[in-house]
C-alpha cells in the first residue's frame, strides 16, 4: 500500500512541469549615493553573481534595478504587483543597499541612491513597513524578501528563533515529493536578512553564501528549499541572519529548483558538497570545544579528513587535562544591554561590547560542590553563621531564614538523596561561590571566576540577538524551555503556581537535573530557569554611555544574580531581569556557574 501511494505521489508530481510555474527575481541595488553615503562598490558584482545563478541554473526571470532611487523601487514593485501570477509562481525581492534603524520611531529604512544622509521627514528613504505593506498585498502566492543591508533584521515582526537544521542533517525526501509538498503548503511571505539589529560588512558575506547555496543546490537533489538556503547562510555568517514569516499564517516554503534538477532519486554527493558538510561539522566541534564533539568529528571523517590532525591534538589536550571543565567559548560582540519596558533598574538601555570569554555549559552541581567541601574542609556561610538559608514565605510575602539548611538540602528543605546530586547546588552564598572558584583555580592552574553581569546577559540572550529568554522570544515548549513556573503541581499538597507559563509543564516543581532542557545558541544549558545564578558585580545603576567589558560598581551592599529559577514567572525569567542578594546570604533558588577569561 505504501509503495502504491508513493507511486501515486510521483505521478502527480510529474504533472507539475516547469512551464506551469514562473519564478521571478527582482534585485534592487544602490551602490553609489547622491548625498554622502559611503559607496558600496562590491554590491553590483555580488548581486550579479546571485542573479546569474538564478537565471542560468534555476530558470528565474531576473530583473536588476541598478542605482535604484526611491521612485524606482516603488515603480518596479508596482509593476510586479500587477502581474498575472499563476498559483505556483514565486517572487524573490532582493535589496542590496544601506540600511538605518531610526531609534526615535523604532522603524527600519532602506537607503536608495537618492536618499538624504539625514532625512528628518524620511521622505527620501524607503521604510520596512512600506515594503511589507506592498509585498503583503502582492497577488503572488509565494514571496521571499531578502535584505542585504544594515539593521535589516528588524524588518520582520514575527521572527523565527529556531536555528535552521542544515540540509545535511535533515531526512532526505525525493525532490518530487518535496516540490509537491511545497506547493500544497500555506501562502508564503518569508524574509531572510543579512543580520539582526546590527551593522553588517560592506563586503557581503551574506551574498557570498547565497551563491554557495545556489551552486550546491541544497542536498544535491536539484531542489534548494528555504531552510536549506538558511542552513548555508546561518552556518558561516557573522553576524547571524534574521528570518521568519513577516505575515502571520504564511509559513509555506519557497523553493529553488534547478533546470535539470528534481531527479527521481538523490544523486551522488559531489566533492564540494562533502567538503561543505565536513567543514560545517568541524566548525561545530571547534565551537563546542568538548571532547565528545571532537570524537564525533574523528568518527565521521577520519582517516582522510581535512582536520584529523587538529582533532587528534584537541582530544590529546583533553586527555592531558586533570579536569575537563565543560567550558564553552562565548565569542564576544556588541549588544544592547537592558530593557526600555521592564524594571527601572534595567534602564537605560546602553550599548555594551564584551570580549571572548568562557562560560560553563552547566550550573555547578551538588556533586561538584561536595568535592570542593570534602577536599578543602570549607564551611559555607549558612553553616558558619548558623542561620541557614533563605526561603520565601508566600503567606507573609517575606524571605525567612531556616536554621540548619545548607548546600546538602533541596529547595523544600529536605536532605538531598545522592540520586539528586546532579541538580544545581543551592543555599550557597556569593562568598561560597567565590571560594569554590578560588579552590578550583588552585587545583587546575586555570583562573575561574563568576561571570560579569554584562557577560551573563550577553550569553543568556544569545549574543547580539538579545532574546527575551535564553530559549528565544516565544513561549517555552517541551525541551525548548526551562524549569520555571508552569502547570506542574507541588509534591505533597498539589498546589499550583499563581503566575505561570500557561500550557507548559517542565516536569519539575523544584530544581531539575542540569541539562534537562535544550541548550541555547552558545551551547549553554539552564540560563533561563532552574536556579538564579550569582554574578561577580555589585548591584548598581546602569550607565547611559557605551561600555566595553564593564565590571559594575567598585563597592556596594548586594551582589547581582540573574536568570530566573524553578519558581520564577515570565517577568523574572527575562534575561534582562536583575535580582540581587547580600554576599553572605544563601537562598533556596540561587546557585552559580563558572566563567574564565579568554
Amino acid at each position: 500500500m505504501k509503495s502504491i501511494f508513493l507511486l501515486l505521489i510521483l505521478v502527480i508530481a510529474a504533472a507539475l512541469p516547469a512551464q506551469n510555474r514562473t519564478d521571478y527575481a527582482v534585485f534592487f541595488v544602490a551602490s553609489k549615493f547622491d548625498h554622502g553615503w559611503q559607496s558600496l562598490s562590491d554590491a553590483p558584482g555580488e548581486v550579479a553573481a546571485i542573479a546569474a545563478q538564478l537565471e542560468t541554473n534555476y530558470g528565474f526571470q531576473v530583473k536588476i534595478v541598478p542605482n535604484a532611487t526611491r521612485a524606482d523601487i516603488i515603480k518596479t514593485l508596482g509593476e510586479y504587483k500587477t502581474k498575472p501570477y499563476g498559483p505556483k509562481d514565486q517572487l524573490l525581492l532582493f535589496f542590496s543597499m544601506h540600511g538605518v534603524h531610526d531609534k526615535g520611531s523604532d522603524k527600519g529604512y532602506l537607503i536608495p541612491k537618492n536618499g538624504l544622509l539625514n532625512d528628518p521627514t524620511y521622505d527620501s528613504w524607503f521604510s520596512h513597513s512600506q515594503l511589507a505593506e506592498i509585498t503583503q498585498s502582492m497577488p503572488c502566492n509565494r514571496v521571499l524578501v531578502a535584505l542585504d543591508a544594515c539593521y535589516s533584521g528588524i524588518f520582520g515582526k514575527h521572527r523565527d528563533d529556531n536555528r535552521p537544521t542544515p540540509a545535511w542533517e535533515r531526512p532526505e525526501y525525493l525532490c518530487q515529493e518535496r516540490l509537491l509538498k511545497a506547493f500544497n503548503s500555506n501562502q508564503t511571505r518569508k524574509y531572510l536578512t543579512a543580520g539582526g539589529d546590527v551593522r553588517v560588512p560592506a563586503k557581503s558575506v551574506y551574498a557570498a553564501q547565497w551563491v554557495a547555496a545556489l551552486k550546491a543546490g541544497g542536498g544535491g537533489d536539484g531542489l534548494l528549499g528555504f531552510h536549506e538556503l538558511l542552513g548555508y547562510v546561518d552556518q558561516f555568517q557573522e553576524p547571524r541572519p534574521a528570518w521568519g514569516d513577516f505575515v502571520p499564517g504564511t509559513s509555506g516554503d519557497f523553493v529553488f529548483v534547478k533546470k535539470d534538477g528534481c531527479a527521481g532519486k538523490k544523486p551522488e554527493e559531489t566533492p564540494e558538497q562533502r567538503l561543505f558538510r565536513e567543514v560545517a561539522e568541524w566548525q561545530k566541534a571547534d565551537a563546542l570545544k568538548t571532547l565528545a564533539a571532537y570524537q564525533d568529528y574523528r568518527k565521521n571523517w577520519c582517516p582522510g579528513g581535512t582536520f584529523c590532525e587538529a582533532a587528534e591534538a584537541k582530544m590529546k589536550a583533553f586527555q592531558n587535562s586533570a579536569m575537563p571543565d565543560n567550558m564553552m567559548r562565548i565569542r564576544g560582540g556588541t549588544f544592547k544591554m537592558g530593557s526600555t519596558d521592564g524594571e527601572e533598574d534595567e534602564k537605560p538601555v546602553h550599548e555594551v561590547t564584551v570580549s571572548d570569554f568562557y562560560l560553563s555549559k552547566y550550573e555547578v552541581t551538588v556533586a561538584e560542590f561536595q568535592a570542593f567541601v570534602e577536599a578543602s574542609g570549607y564551611q559555607t556561610d549558612a553553616e558558619k553563621n548558623g542561620e541557614g538559608s533563605h526561603f520565601y514565605n508566600s503567606t507573609t510575602s517575606k524571605w525567612e531564614l531556616k536554621p540548619g539548611i545548607d548546600w546538602r538540602y533541596d529547595a523544600a528543605g529536605n536532605l538531598r538523596p545522592e540520586s539528586e546530586y546532579n541538580h544545581p547546588v543551592i543555599h550557597v552564598s556569593w562568598n561560597d561561590a567565590i571560594a569554590y572558584c578560588a579552590w578550583l583555580s588552585q587545583k587546575t592552574g586555570k583562573t575561574y571566576r563568576l561571570p560579569t553581569e554584562a557577560e551573563w546577559e550577553y550569553a543568556a540572550g544569545n549574543g547580539s540577538r538579545h532574546t527575551k529568554y535564553s530559549w528565544g522570544n516565544g513561549e517555552p515548549t517541551g525541551r525548548k524551555g526551562g524549569n520555571v513556573t508552569d502547570e506542574s503541581k507541588r509534591p505533597g499538597d498539589g498546589a499550583s503556581w499563581g503566575t505561570k507559563f500557561d500550557g507548559y509543564n517542565d516536569g519539575y516543581w523544584f530544581t531539575a537535573p542540569i541539562g534537562s532542557y535544550d541548550a541555547n545558541d552558545f551551547g549553554l544549558f539552564d540560563m533561563t530557569g532552574n536556579v538564579l545564578e550569582w554574578c561577580n558585580d555589585w548591584k548598581g545603576n546602569y550607565s547611559s554611555s557605551s561600555q566595553t567589558n564593564p565590571t559594575g560598581p567598585t563597592s556596594g551592599v548586594s551582589r547581582v544574580n540573574r536568570g530566573g529559577g524553578w519558581g520564577s514567572n515570565q517577568r523574572i525569567c527575562r534575561v534582562v531581569y536583575r535580582d540581587y542578594g547580600t554576599p553572605a546570604s544563601g537562598y533556596y533558588s540561587i546557585g552559580f556557574r563558572l566563567a574564565r577569561s579568554f
